[in-house]
């Protein structure tokens, strides 16, 4: 950390240590892929349910203030041959202090196509000099609305998906259904 701002790494170790501690609490038994292969591919964490259920968690953290998620892919459609039937993100929105931390817990399916749905409509409409967009593979999902209130497909998440703040019971759901995680 340099001064009071967080650096990316940081930003995103936290995320996934308070993702592990929350587990923790609900019963749930952690281990944190990353600790022995950093950056690992498909996911951070795999958490083992109350019932012995394996769940593949992905993490992603915004910082203090951003109240934003990037993402970043090869340019062109977002990837989802790559999900399996039970398959996680939890979303942490740093807070101020801790207890003002936000978890958004849903299918990593519903984020990628979320992800995919505003890729298209950024990448529909040229740019204004009537060109077309250079598509770069960089894609960001904001908590808050678009200032203009015009709906841009990226924007007010915090309020798309209010009902996944803090339903980390749909973990125990999930697993309960007994949805093998091969």
């Amino acid at each position: 950390m340099t001064g009071n701002k967080m650096t990316a790494q940081a930003v995103g170790a936290y995320g996934e240590k308070v993702v592990e501690a929350a587990l923790l609490r609900l019963g749930w038994i952690p281990s944190n892929v990353n600790a022995s292969v950093k950056s690992a591919a498909r996911f951070d964490i795999v958490a083992q349910g109350p019932d012995g259920q394996l769940v593949p968690i992905r993490v992603k953290t915004c910082g203090i203030g951003q109240e934003a998620f990037q993402y970043g892919f090869k340019p062109g459609p977002v990837p989802m041959n790559d999900l399996r039937p039970v398959d996680f993100t939890v979303l942490v929105a740093m807070g101020k202090t801790a207890a003002a931390d936000r978890f958004f817990i849903l299918s990593t399916r519903e984020v990628r196509q979320a992800l995919e749905e505003g890729r298209r409509f950024f990448y529909k409409a040229p740019r204004r000099d009537g060109a077309p967009k250079v598509e770069t593979g960089q894609i960001t999902l904001w908590l808050n609305p678009l200032r203009s209130g015009k709906d841009d497909r990226q924007h007010d998440f915090a309020r798309r998906w209010e009902h996944y703040l803090d339903g980390w019971g749909l973990l125990t759901e999930i697993s309960n259904r007994g949805i093998a995680v091969n």
